[in-house]
């Protein structure tokens, strides 16, 4: 089991976090406090910190020099109100592997978790060839070679559910629920379709998809 060390000053997201993520399968510690969390660290190593910026005790980007020091590598996503390129740039030059403003979705938080574990475990067997795409969640842009996608909007929400369920098979049935909503009234095939679509944007060549791949009789399953 994944085990997530979440570092949250706000006590009420926290605790709303460590459900969801709980939910999700994974094993999380959780802690308010700065100074905190280092004293857990020397017993319990995760598999990745959730790491708020404002905490009492020592702050965020504290926390994350002094995991930098620690002699194995835990993974780490900052998690902050602050918007400002300044406050980003200063969390991932101390050593953070993503950022995530405030206020993001669960949904979202779990796709940059997979992705920041994915690239680690990586970066400690063999590097594998970059992807020709890239997934921008917090600016809501795709590129493919380096070039910006013009998704529509129900393209980007499909985009959207299918990778934060990297590598798991989405039914069409969930997809038609969570991208058209649970009273959508229309053509079931309204899912293939926009897949049709959304393939001829994502992929090289949409006839052989490397991306969006076809699950007979269960649906799709999204590869980075």
């Amino acid at each position: 089991m994944i085990s997530l060390l979440v570092v949250e000053d706000e006590q009420s997201l926290a605790e709303s976090l460590a459900f969801t993520l709980e939910k999700y399968g994974y094993q999380v510690r959780l802690t308010h406090d700065g100074n905190e969390a280092l004293k857990i660290l020397e017993e319990f190593t995760p598999d990745l910190i959730l790491l708020d910026v404002m905490l009492p005790g020592k702050d965020g980007y504290e926390v994350c020099r002094e995991v930098q020091r620690l002699p194995k590598v835990i993974p780490i996503i900052m998690i902050t109100a602050r918007s400002s390129e300044t406050d980003r740039v200063v969390g991932l030059e101390l050593g953070a592997d993503d950022y995530v403003i405030k206020p993001f979705s669960t949904r979202e938080l779990e796709a940059r978790i997979k992705a920041v574990l994915r690239r680690k475990k990586s970066e400690s067997t063999h590097p594998e060839p970059e992807s020709d795409l890239a997934i921008d969640f917090e600016r809501r842009i795709a590129k493919r070679l380096g070039t910006t996608l013009e998704l529509s909007p129900k393209e980007w929400k499909l985009l959207e559910c299918l990778a934060t369920h990297d590598g798991q098979v989405v039914s069409k049935e969930t997809l038609l629920e969570e991208v058209w909503g649970a009273d959508f009234m229309g053509d079931p095939k309204t899912v293939e379709i926009h897949v049709y679509w959304l393939r001829q944007k994502l992929e090289e060549n949409a006839s052989k998809p490397k991306h969006i791949i076809t699950v007979k009789r269960k649906g799709y399953r999204f590869e980075p």
